[in-house]
């Protein structure tokens, strides 16, 4: 029976993993909203803050519900909460999308139901970890997270010719009605993968119903990251990767912006990406079960120092924007990038599993989410150093930000 219950939360799990990245392949924040922002504002601030925006609602709001998950037998109870708000934030997404013609106005509820959405996610996203260290073998989570992430990648593949069509004026839809039908599709794969992890299987356990005070929690947090010298290097070296990765998303403005890359040729990277996504998400997977996620986050910091050299041959003229190198050069740092990204997801969180102590899951991964929040938001004062030095100044600090997280990387004890 136990074998049984296991292996029913294991497929549960890699479909919620494969509804989730189609769902974010048909919203992916670093081209698919990026592009449907640039034609709503000129400014490269607002454009770079969506993204972060969006990953720090998921990551901030986790440190201060620990004792709220801590208080819970079923973790998944926590989980389910989440369902009924994030159905309702996607309905007004899309009613917005749909429905308001003024720019300024559009912006602004676009904006705020994205970062709704992802504050909801966040609050789901503790006891999803939680959960997931809870019932999944430490020598299978890598695994886990690889086929999660090539099955979504798969998918989102499949419907990558779908999403270029639609992008370029398929059905009749033109502009924001046509990113409009993407989203409706986001939506509709997102809310089935929420409902799907909430059928997952999880013994309730014995615990302090009197949980922390929120104060106390943050003083715990303190004392975790000033006496455990491993996860500190860690959270250092995440934040740093975390940071080159981020730039990814105005390589999308550059091409849209300095060399006019269309909408239909922006969405046939897509299915691309995904495609080499899936391929490395296995292999990082692999690497991770077998040698570490250390070494794994070593490797995927060293793919990224390869697309930031992309970024910097694309953005400095090194490959002129008018020649016919310069569209195959921008989807070859997309894919490198998209692999870097891959190592970061299918080896970022399992390793934290390895480091965090049993009986304190909830805190360090509410202190490692929290904090990582705190890094995405400010990253977007990557916009800052476009306006001000240029597309190349930001992808030679992405460089140095890959880097620094190499050399921290090495720095960390094994787990």
């Amino acid at each position: 029976m136990e074998q049984k219950i296991y292996r029913r939360n294991f497929v549960l799990h890699v479909i919620n993993g494969a509804l989730s990245g189609l769902g974010d392949a048909l919203m992916d924040s670093r081209l698919i909203i990026t592009a449907f922002l640039s034609q709503l504002t000129t400014s490269n601030v607002l454009i770079g803050l969506i993204a972060p925006l969006r990953d720090t609602g998921w990551f901030l709001p986790q440190l201060f519900i620990t004792g709220l998950v801590e208080r819970a037998p079923v973790k998944l109870d926590v989980y389910r909460a989440t369902t009924v708000a994030r159905a309702i934030t996607w309905g007004l997404l899309l009613a917005a999308v749909f429905t308001i013609h003024d720019t300024n106005l559009l912006l602004l509820a676009f904006s705020v139901c994205v970062l709704s959405l992802a504050i909801a996610s966040g609050v789901a996203g503790l006891p999803f970890m939680t959960v997931t260290a809870k019932l999944i073998p430490p020598n299978q989570r890598s695994t886990l997270f690889g086929l999660r992430q090539s099955t979504g990648a798969l998918l989102g593949a499949l419907a990558g010719g779908a999403l270029a069509f639609v992008l370029g004026g398929g059905l009749g839809l033109t502009y924001p009605q046509n990113f409009g039908a993407a989203f409706a599709g986001a939506a509709a794969a997102n809310l089935i993968a929420n409902y799907l992890f909430g059928l997952m299987v999880e013994k309730p356990e014995p615990v302090n119903r009197a949980g922390h005070a929120m104060l106390k929690d943050l003083r715990r947090a303190w004392l975790v990251a000033k006496s455990d010298a491993t996860y500190r290097s860690y959270l250092i070296a995440r934040s740093a990767i975390l940071t080159g990765a981020a730039s990814l998303a105005f390589l999308t403005v550059y091409a849209k912006r300095q060399m006019h890359v269309p909408d239909t040729t922006l969405g046939g990277f897509v299915p691309l990406t995904l495609i080499t996504t899936l391929v490395s998400n296995m292999l990082w997977g692999r690497l991770a079960d077998r040698r570490g996620g250390k070494l794994t986050m070593m490797l995927g910091a060293g793919v990224g120092i390869a697309f930031a050299a992309l970024a910097v041959a694309l953005t400095s003229g090194g490959v002129a924007k008018e020649s016919a190198l310069a569209v195959p050069t921008l989807a070859a740092a997309f894919v490198v990038g998209g692999v870097c990204n891959s190592a970061i997801t299918v080896a970022g969180s399992p390793l934290v599993m390895e480091i965090a102590p049993a009986e304190r899951r909830s805190l360090y991964f509410g202190l490692t989410n929290t904090a990582l929040g705190v890094v995405m938001l400010l990253t977007s004062l990557l916009g800052v150093i476009v306006d001000q030095l240029g597309f190349v100044a930001l992808f030679i600090f992405a460089a140095l930000a890959f880097a620094f997280s190499v050399f921290e990387f090495g720095r960390m004890k094994s787990a």
